[in-house]
């Protein structure tokens, strides 16, 4: 039932200014048959804000041009924050339908601004003038960003050109979205079912717990393995029967490659050609250099060096590494084994130096609220100030997301989600997103989420965190720190919008504190 059909107010509840604290969405009033209208009528508040500007018979200026480029689109920006915060980690039929169509509506959005001519007329004025503008550092990179960003789409091209752009770049927001949901889709029919509890031996308890239940939501007697996002799974490094191992890695290697209905090679192929043919029309040699022209690498031949020389020296260590664990083996590894022996050989080889370290014993004192209490949090207050205060009065997304408030100092920056347990309707992997962006000029705190996919226990059992899952959780955490102490004037620069190869800094970074030793020990 839309929102025009409930008895609610004239306006649609995607679009409702929320009175909750931070401006966090009211996801309870939220209905997926309200975004398509939330959308038509954010596109078209957009499109006239705009054309506002692109036809303004005032000279160029920044604050008249991109000053109010960006504080253009408050509706659209609001629209985004809340679906695509749901159709990531809680997809669904209706979502993924919503998902397909907004590819090409937000594709066409894009273009008809991106190739507006008189806005483009007005952002390169600025652009050919900018060293005279007396521009801050910030103000200097929104203009910069934006000129590129406009040529990048095609802006600068003919007629003829622009619409070779509209194509391409229509048919890829096609493609990448339909990839997205054949990966969820085939990773859920991919889940390898055991009859026996005896084939899952080396499991924990949970886990076995974890899989009968899997299997009881799907109709089925028996286990059910769900698959990671990784072509490595967690579990082939503790089965102890060869032929489970080799069932779930042979169902991860060939997800979406199986000759059904999710199968994305043909798809793959089509990207591909697609994405050589923009870099060409822009006047790329590469897709490879066109995506290297926005980072902090220098070329495509500088990235290419760098992991040759990264691979030969991967290559040598793990040829030893191989052969060493074919001897512990004792026999040939096969491709599924090796994870597995890996682990084995961990934990041998810690026991033969004599480390008071227990890995197993170790991954025990992981559970998940004292590592975010007292690792993840306390290593933020730590470091940065920051201190957390769960909210139970605010509601997420779903039932499983958990809402803190976040403080500084004793002053209340924003609002932080944790999404920490894997569901079919979750796309795998991890990753942090922001559902408000922080920006001085709009007066937006943030409002970050962190999404995971851990085993949900059952009621009454902790979460226990592998080493790797520890890891996975303070990287995550890196990113929402870089959210939550952004301090910029735009929300084009707020938090990770900033080149795609040093988002991954921050989190490098926080990573370090996992096993710290003042971490680890308090």
């Amino acid at each position: 039932m839309s929102w025009a059909t409930r008895g609610r107010s004239s306006v649609n509840p995607v679009l409702a200014a929320s009175d909750l604290p931070y401006g966090l969405p009211d996801f309870s009033s939220i209905s997926d048959d309200d975004f398509l209208p939330a959308y038509d009528v954010a596109l078209a508040n957009h499109l006239s804000e705009v054309d506002a500007i692109a036809t303004s018979t005032e000279p160029p200026s920044f604050d008249n041009t991109l000053g109010a480029l960006e504080a253009a689109g408050r509706d659209l920006a609001r629209a985004n924050g809340i679906f695509f915060n749901l159709e990531g980690p809680d997809s669904n039929p209706a979502r993924a339908k919503i998902a397909q169509v907004l590819a090409v509506k937000l594709t066409e959005h894009g273009n008809a601004i991106a190739m507006n001519q008189q806005l483009f007329a007005r952002i390169a004025n600025l652009y050919d003038h900018r060293a005279d503008l007396g521009l801050s550092v910030a103000q200097m990179r929104v203009l910069e960003q934006r000129y590129r960003d406009a040529v990048r789409a095609g802006a600068a091209l003919d007629e003829a050109g622009q619409a070779q752009m509209r194509e391409i770049s229509g048919r890829l927001a096609t493609l990448t979205t339909d990839f997205g949901q054949h990966l969820l889709d085939d990773t859920n029919t991919s889940a390898v079912h055991f009859a026996d509890a005896v084939e899952l031996d080396g499991l924990s308890s949970s886990e076995i717990a974890a899989a009968a239940r899997a299997a009881t939501d799907a109709g089925r007697d028996g286990y059910l393995v769900a698959l990671e996002l990784p072509t490595s799974q967690s579990t082939v490094a503790k089965l102890t029967d060869p032929i489970a191992r080799q069932r779930i890695f042979d169902a991860s290697t060939t997800r979406c490659a199986r000759g059904n209905e999710f199968d994305t090679r043909a798809m793959i192929i089509e990207i591909v050609t697609l994405r050589a043919r923009r870099a060409n029309l822009l006047g790329y040699d590469s897709h490879a250099e066109y995506v290297i022209a926005e980072e902090t690498a220098p070329t495509p031949a500088a990235v290419a060096d760098l992991l040759a020389e990264l691979g030969a020296a991967a290559m040598t260590a793990g040829k030893a590494e191989l052969a060493r664990l074919t001897e512990r083996a004792g026999h040939p590894l096969a491709a599924a084994d090796v994870t597995f022996y890996l682990a084995a050989d961990q934990k041998a080889r810690a026991a033969e130096a004599d480390s008071p370290v227990d890995i197993d014993e170790f991954e025990n004192f992981c559970e998940l609220d004292t590592v975010l209490h007292d690792g993840v949090f306390a290593a933020a207050g730590r470091l940065y100030g920051l201190s957390f205060t769960e909210r139970d009065d605010l509601a997420g997304y779903h039932p499983d997301v958990r809402v803190w408030e976040v403080f500084r100092n004793g002053t209340g920056i924003g609002l932080f989600l944790g999404d920490f347990y894997a569901r079919p309707s979750k796309r795998g992997g991890a990753w942090m997103n922001n559902i408000v962006d922080q920006s001085n000029q709009l007066g937006t705190a943030p409002i970050i989420v962190n999404v995971l996919n851990l085993t949900k226990p059952e009621p009454g059992e902790p979460c226990l965190l592998s080493l790797d899952q520890l890891t996975t959780l303070f990287h995550e955490f890196g990113h929402a720190i870089h959210g939550l102490l952004s301090n910029v004037e735009y929300a084009s620069q707020s938090g990770t919008s900033v080149p795609r190869d040093f988002v991954e800094f921050p989190s490098q970074v926080n990573e370090m504190w996992a096993l710290h030793p003042d971490v680890v020990g308090g």
